[in-house]
């Protein structure tokens, strides 16, 4: 069995991932914090913090590299994991040591508590400044370490926020991503740039963060009466292009991403950058960019 089979790379909100544990990028006081922390906090509300605090009382926090866990509260999991990342301090202070401590020690607990799912966020990344392709090799080899040794876990979730750390997460796992500057069109009309992603993963998806025109807020109502709209995240999902091709997305050379088998989907949530992707790409145009 190919062991990366067992990773998935997802862009998108690690608050409303469904697996048995979501992993918190939490500080050593286990008492929230911006970022991952307080998102993972505020969407879980109350009773993760109350499990956090009788820890406190217990052990005095989380020292970093290690990992506790808590309850999910209103999460669409059983757990949250909570590790503390390192700072970076220019390679200096056994900051890999540390980041990979994280993750194994997430994935161990996991495992004890009869975990078959787990979705990490990019450890260390954010205001820990810990660089982001460092960060992407450091976390993938201890995974892949671990899922080659235990049989307790099936799925293992990296769910990043940021183009930046997608890209690099899905370098490191040997899969190949082309950007590629783009135009989405609507009736001829341009509602928005995208420097999108292009992988060989095996999946035909193209995925990248949209740039909006003024004519974007035209659409957008017309999105919503038109297309199915998944209440609990505001997924807009266009199962299918029109036949006179209203939405398209077309490449700056010229190729136009046609049909994908999915559909286009964007991903329009309140104060969070806009997300297109194409899922179902056809092999002719693959071929184009993969030789």
């Amino acid at each position: 069995m190919n062991i990366r089979t067992k990773i998935e790379i997802l862009k998108g909100d690690i608050t409303k991932v469904t697996v048995d544990a979501i992993v918190n990028a939490a500080n050593n006081s286990l008492l929230g914090g911006g970022g991952v922390d307080g998102a993972i906090h505020r969407a879980g509300g109350q009773a993760i913090l109350d499990d956090c605090r009788k820890i406190i009382a217990r052990q005095g926090g989380c020292k970093t590299g290690q990992a506790v866990i808590t309850t999910a509260g209103k999460l669409k999991a059983k757990f949250v994991i909570h590790t503390v990342g390192p700072v970076w301090n220019g390679g200096q202070k056994d900051e890999k040591v540390k980041l990979a401590d994280c993750y194994k020690n997430a994935l161990k607990l996991a495992a004890e508590n009869d975990c078959k799912t787990i979705a990490f966020p990019c450890i260390s990344t954010g205001i820990y400044k810990y660089p982001s392709n460092d960060a992407a090799r450091v976390a993938v080899d201890a995974v892949l370490e671990f899922v080659s040794n235990s049989d307790k876990i099936d799925k293992v979730i990296f769910v990043c926020f940021d183009d930046d750390n997608f890209c690099f997460m899905k370098s490191q796992l040997n899969y190949k991503v082309y950007t590629v500057p783009s135009k989405v069109f609507a009736d001829n009309e341009i509602i928005g740039t995208v420097n999108i992603g292009l992988e060989d993963d095996g999946m035909g998806v193209l995925s990248g963060q949209l740039i909006p025109t003024d004519n974007y807020n035209k659409y957008r109502d017309f999105f919503r009466q038109t297309f199915i709209e998944e209440r609990d995240d505001k997924l807009i999902r266009i199962n299918k292009f029109t036949k006179d091709n209203k939405f398209k997305v077309v490449a700056d050379d010229g190729t136009e991403f046609k049909e994908p088998v999915v559909g286009l989907m964007i991903y329009d949530f309140d104060k969070e950058p806009i997300q297109v992707e194409l899922n179902g790409i056809d092999n002719d145009i693959w071929g184009k960019y993969y030789k």
